[in-house]
């Protein structure tokens, strides 16, 4: 009997071994990008779903998609499909910038003032509508994903259907409230969260106290504090998360030897999590390593040959070039100089603006804007495929008594298509060059043709 016993107890251990086995089961999943920026593999347990990377860069083209064979037929859906085997997956490269799906969130905002639904692009982020929506005698609590409101969304999750959110209120809002509010937000350690959220905060929370010590604070004025703090509480950005992200934007990069001109809004990014942190002077070896390494991607960078492709467009002598997504970025009225595409190019006057914003013992944030000047870009096309740009500013839209034309970035060029068609334009800046010199602060964010700053 004990030997039999023993020996049940050993089937049952190796059974369980075995389920274990299998339960831990994983493969790899390999990303070709087939010429583009590398792409990590992925270890996926088996039945589940890989994680959809990164978009990969490659010069002039445009990424189409990740696919189960290298002739790019049939599409991989990282939402649908699920890895049984390893396997690779192909990224497919295109000409012309992909069609974008749109889908619509709309808010529901049972009983408060109305909100815009809003567009969203495939696979991007719905924005959080700022200010809240408000009610009479109910202050604001969150956004949920279902009518029951059960589960609050999530701004951070990828749009892939058309969605609807729904607000939540909480009802009864009294000085009694506002004051245990404002007890919350004294326990916050300033040094655990970054400057601007916690300043934002701080600000609303001495107007909350301002509201709750008056004897003569209405109710709406109390509610009005309690939804503007609420608010700002959750918008608090510890420096933790904000170290973390930065960490990822960078692991993110391809090694400096790897990076592309399409790797530009990446860099800026992670130089912008680096910013938002205060990381300046940190001695964390995490944050160190990972500076050293987004220095060294920012200097492969502007050491790169700085080369734009951009598709065009004509109605008659008006040029439309277009940025990397498809939407028109410029528009530039065309005067021949012999056979197209020779010639001047002159972009309209466009404005630039600084923005300034005060927050009112109320909460209530108001913005004042200073027109700081206007400016036009002119883009000449030269035989044998050189160009020169040059720009001058005015203090009008009409662009009378303009400045004098400062001389800016130049190179070569590759046209293709006609005036009739359309086509594309390739521009390659001359190495080591400044940016245009602009006065009035008004000035191409680069070099490059639709990098001119259009804020009419």
């Amino acid at each position: 009997m004990k030997k039999l016993l023993t020996l049940l107890l050993m089937v049952a251990t190796v059974a369980m071994v075995s389920c274990k086995k299998d339960e831990d089961k994983t493969f790899t999943v390999t990303f070709d990008s087939q010429g583009g920026s590398e792409v990590a593999a992925q270890t996926v347990k088996e039945g589940e779903k890989a994680t959809k990377p990164t978009n990969p860069t490659k010069n002039a083209l445009f990424f189409g998609g990740w696919y189960k064979e290298i002739t790019c037929v049939n599409v991989w859906n990282f939402e649908t499909d699920v890895v049984t085997t390893d396997l690779t997956l192909y990224a497919k490269w295109t000409t012309t910038p992909p069609a974008v799906t749109q889908f619509t969130v709309t808010f529901q905002t049972n009983g408060g003032n109305s909100i815009s639904p809003q567009s969203v692009d495939s696979g991007s982020v719905a924005v959080r509508p700022n200010p809240s929506p408000t009610k009479s005698n109910a202050a604001f609590d969150n956004w949920y994903k279902d009518s029951t409101l059960n589960t609050v969304y999530n701004f951070n999750t990828p749009v892939t259907v058309n969605l609807t959110l729904y607000a939540k209120w909480t009802e009864g809002i009294n000085r009694d409230s506002l004051q245990a509010l404002i007890g919350v937000a004294l326990n916050f350690n300033n040094e655990d969260y970054t400057y601007s959220t916690w300043e934002n905060m701080a600000i609303k929370r001495d107007n909350a106290q301002n509201i709750a010590d008056a004897a003569n604070s209405t109710e709406q004025q109390i509610i009005e504090a309690y939804t503007a703090l609420k608010d700002a509480i959750a918008a608090l950005r510890s420096i933790a998360q904000v170290k973390t992200e930065f960490l990822a934007a960078v692991a993110a990069l391809p090694a400096p030897a790897q990076i592309t001109a399409q790797h530009e809004d990446a860099i800026d990014a992670a130089r912008d999590l680096f910013d938002e942190g205060g990381f300046y002077h940190s001695n964390d070896p995490e944050i160190q390593t990972a500076f050293q390494k987004l220095t060294e991607c920012a200097m492969a960078l502007e050491n790169l040959p700085d080369i734009e492709t951009h598709s065009y467009s004509f109605t008659g002598n008006v040029m439309t070039v277009y940025d990397n997504e498809g939407d028109a970025a410029i528009t530039m009225t065309y005067t021949p100089s012999g056979a197209f595409p020779l010639g001047t190019y002159l972009s309209g006057w466009d404005v630039s603006m600084s923005i300034s914003c005060d927050v009112g013992i109320n909460g209530h944030e108001t913005c004042d804007t200073t027109i700081l000047g206007y400016g036009q870009q002119k883009l000449e096309l030269l035989p044998n495929g050189i160009f020169t740009m040059a720009f001058r500013s005015s203090d009008n839209r009409t662009g009378s008594s303009p400045s004098a034309w400062e001389e800016g970035a130049g190179g070569t060029y590759e046209i293709t298509g006609t005036q009739a068609t359309g086509g594309t334009i390739t521009m390659t800046f001359e190495p080591g060059q400044p940016d245009t010199n602009v006065p009035n602060g008004i000035k191409p964010r680069r070099k490059g043709l639709t990098k001119f700053i259009r804020r009419k």
